[in-house]
């Protein structure tokens, strides 16, 4: 038999461990610590996996781990929280992950990352740095707390601003923000999706929704941003599983903003395993570690959908109730496929802060029409805020 170490996997996180299965791998789950047990132990789906663990000490947990540890294929973690304990085991375990203990650094802390590829960046001074770069970006360099957009802020020349620790400033870098999901085997880096985020304003630091780009609609754009992407992580010596990476263009150049090495964004992933035409970001992550030799080539030609997909937003501004919102509607609109509700029937809307975590809603659209998903987006923005403003266009 054969074994993958899956690290914290929770709600969608979960297809993985599916996927596993499905190919005879048995997936054993791991908490990376007792308090993310605490926060992810109810959307764990128990009965895809053949034991349970919590990370406390390395012997015990090898301990635990000693009638599997023969046979274990890959050690996976599904968010930044458990990529130490991801290296750890690779490395106890002596499996191969392609990269050194000091390019392992950079996956954890994002003023690293930002200066290995040549970004302007400073962990100080943030006065003297917006003086010499002007308008400039300050965000945690702790990757685990800086999901979402929490505690990321625009300054300038008038801004006053104030040193905080694990956090770090650099330069502004506008233009259009694309995110960008790869797998890589060995250094050979499959395109696998991107997604057009529609920005609410030039700074971007928050959107409304994001869009499925087709290959066919631009196919010279995406090479040239399937080699944007592959020059980064060729600089940072990535070798082996997924990214999603943050990245904006501004008409001439393709900027790095962020690399998340995981798979994509929880939101996608139902839309993206129904509607995909060849291999997913799961599946293929599966592959790079199991079946090497026969890891697909760089053919961007890969990643081909059935038709368009977005992520939509649903932000409350005003004192409403869920019951308030005509949810039975929004469900029923033609593009609307699934729908994740961030609170529950009875209770109030929040107040969207401007990041994902305080929306009331999350909208997975799909269709065949291009015109189609554009009009029920913006009659679905309509219906749950009355809000006819937003025109969307992609």
């Amino acid at each position: 038999m054969q074994y993958a170490i899956i690290i914290n996997a929770w709600k969608w996180h979960n297809s993985i461990s599916y996927a596993c299965l499905e190919r005879n791998i048995f997936p054993i789950h791991i908490s990376s610590s007792m308090t993310r047990f605490r926060q992810t132990m109810l959307g764990v789906t128990t009965h895809y996996y053949l034991s349970f663990h919590i990370f406390i000490d390395i012997r015990q947990l090898l301990s635990e781990l000693k009638p599997f540890l023969n046979n274990i294929s890959f050690v996976f973690s599904c968010d930044e929280h458990g990529q130490y304990l991801k290296d750890l085991l690779d490395i106890t375990l002596k499996l191969n992950n392609g990269h050194s203990k000091e390019t392992a650094y950079i996956r954890y802390n994002k003023f690293e990352l930002f200066k290995a590829l040549g970004n302007p960046c400073s962990d100080k001074d943030y006065s003297k740095f917006i003086k010499s770069n002007g308008p400039s970006i300050i965000k945690p360099a702790v990757i685990e707390k800086s999901g979402g957009n929490i505690d990321v802020s625009y300054v300038d020349t008038s801004s006053k601003v104030q040193e905080r620790s694990d956090f770090f400033i650099s330069k502004f870098l506008p233009g259009d923000e694309y995110q960008v999901d790869l797998v890589s085997s060995n250094g050979k880096h499959q395109f696998v999706s991107v997604w057009k985020m529609l920005l609410t304003d030039h700074i971007g630091l928050w959107r409304y929704g994001a869009v499925h780009m087709k290959y066919d609609d631009d196919p010279v754009f995406m090479k040239n941003l399937y080699q944007a992407c592959t020059s980064w992580l060729d600089k940072l010596d990535h070798k082996f599983g997924p990214v999603h990476i943050d990245a904006r263009y501004n008409g001439k150049e393709f900027y790095c903003i962020e690399i998340n090495f995981r798979l994509a964004g929880c939101v996608y992933y139902p839309m993206l395993l129904k509607n995909w035409g060849k291999k997913n970001q799961v599946d293929l992550t599966i592959d790079a570690y199991t079946n090497q030799d026969n890891f697909p080539t760089t053919d961007l030609d890969v990643f081909k959908t059935k038709g368009y997909m977005t992520c939509t937003f649903l932000p409350n501004y005003t004192e409403r109730n869920f019951n308030d919102v005509d949810w039975p509607r929004i469900e029923k609109f033609p593009s609307v496929g699934i729908i994740f509700y961030m609170c529950w029937k009875g209770q109030p809307l929040p107040i969207c802060t401007n990041n994902i975590q305080s929306v009331s809603a999350i909208a997975n659209l799909f269709n065949e029409d291009k015109n189609q998903i554009k009009r029920d987006w913006e009659t679905l923005l309509y219906t749950f805020n009355g809000d006819n403003s937003i025109k969307i266009e992609f």
